[in-house]
């Protein structure tokens, strides 16, 4: 019997339909449209980017390479409102499972509408990532491999509950040229600033930003498959590019996405929360494009070096949504990954006051006022810590009792 497999983009971009155009080709080219069952699910939001359901609906010749194709917007929980009442959630866990929070809620709203349907696996993509890589070649050129991504994931399935690929490209959505705007003594204090509330910032991510554009590595993938790296008491996970055996969710083994309302995080708190859980890095490769510089990439045409990105109004817009999301998302990870209450609080005052020192000096340089706002996001998201906490609970409870139940 063949395996019942959705995937899944939650996306607010009007490039969705260019990059599952190229999912598509993947997925013929490898022979997943043969011998998997396949379905795609879009968790889409039109607020995002001001668009229309209707920029997120998919050409003809890219639906009929799938079973089925479900549009999942903005009132898709309301839909989801029957299993409240059939498995007796409390509104409190279904509102933090379920109702807009971003793309935790989206990717829930996803992973049940796949539970429901008898999927056995689902594998998460995101809208900015390509379904293939860079690798340096012998003339200082990129040689680009498109890979089998389903296939890596599938077989790595067979052994643990979640899988998780390898990003290439911009690691994250941070301008390269930082360097010519902030000195190095901020670009450093910001790093140990955030970091000591991230799984992933350090006092050098932002020291040389050139170096967060990533290409492929054939030694590191001959490597793989192998466990996923834990830092900070996280297992690393990023938005796309991961799977699920729903057979282990059904089993309780596996917790929901959560963030605080606003906060990005989602992927580190649930990392945080999966000590117990068989994680393993495969050898499916993506190429992460958050500034959207690559968009050919999604149609086969691939460029023969990768530039660094300017500081500009867009890149910095970008660059300043994330940084607000990180700040918002600390002190609900340290909650999770630090025990000792009294750590916890020290390393937030510390945090507090660098922000608040740098957060002038972030907006003067790089020209863009958003940046002061780091450290009154802070304090906002301490002082609604133990709601936060206890919504995760709450989110928590309700998920295991409907997952058990389907």
């Amino acid at each position: 019997m063949k395996k019942q497999v959705h995937l899944a983009f939650c996306s607010g971009r009007r490039t969705l339909p260019l990059v599952a155009g190229m999912l598509a080709r993947n997925l013929v080219q490898w022979g997943h449209t043969a011998s998997c069952d396949l379905s795609l699910t879009i968790a889409y939001d039109p607020g995002f980017q001001g668009l229309s359901p209707l920029d997120f609906a998919l050409p003809g010749e890219v639906e009929r390479q799938f079973a089925a194709v479900a549009y999942l917007g903005p009132g898709a929980q309301s839909q989801l409102a029957w299993l409240q009442r059939s498995f007796g959630l409390e509104e409190a866990g279904f509102a933090a499972l379920f109702r807009s929070r971003g793309y935790s809620s989206q990717k829930n709203i996803a992973l049940a509408h796949a539970l429901l349907a008898g999927a056995d696996y689902l594998l998460f993509l995101d809208d900015d990532e390509y379904l293939a890589a860079p690798f340096p070649g012998e003339k200082g050129q990129l040689e680009w491999e498109e890979g089998d991504l389903l296939g890596a994931h599938l077989c790595g399935l067979k052994q643990v509950a979640i899988t998780h690929g390898v990003l290439t490209g911009y690691s994250s959505p941070v301008p390269t040229d930082l360097d010519q705007y902030l000195a190095e003594e901020v670009r450093r204090r910001l790093g140990l600033a955030l970091g000591l509330g991230s799984e992933f910032i350090a006092g050098d991510t932002f020291v040389r930003p050139r170096e967060l554009i990533r290409c492929g590595d054939r030694d590191f993938l001959g490597q793989l498959p192998r466990p996923l790296v834990q830092a900070r008491g996280v297992k690393l996970l990023s938005g796309g590019n991961i799977a699920f055996d729903l057979g282990a969710m059904r089993a309780g083994q596996i917790p929901p996405y959560f963030n605080p309302p606003g906060a990005r995080g989602e992927d580190a708190l649930l990392g945080a929360q999966l000590e117990a859980v068989a994680c393993q890095q495969v050898p499916a490769c993506i190429f992460h494009d958050p500034f959207q510089r690559y968009l050919g990439i999604a149609r086969g045409e691939y460029p023969s070096q990768l530039d660094g990105v300017g500081v500009g109004p867009e890149t910095l817009e970008r660059f300043c949504r994330a940084f607000i999301g990180w700040v918002r998302y600390a002190p609900l990870l340290l909650r999770l990954t630090v025990g000792d209450a009294q750590e916890r609080e020290e390393r937030l005052e510390r945090m507090q006051g660098e922000l608040d020192e740098l957060g002038p000096a972030l907006a003067r340089g790089l020209g863009w006022q958003g940046f002061a706002k780091g450290a009154e996001e802070l304090r906002r998201y301490r002082g609604r810590l133990e709601r936060d906490w206890e919504d995760l609970q709450r989110a928590r409870e309700a998920w295991f009792r409907l997952v058990r139940g389907v």
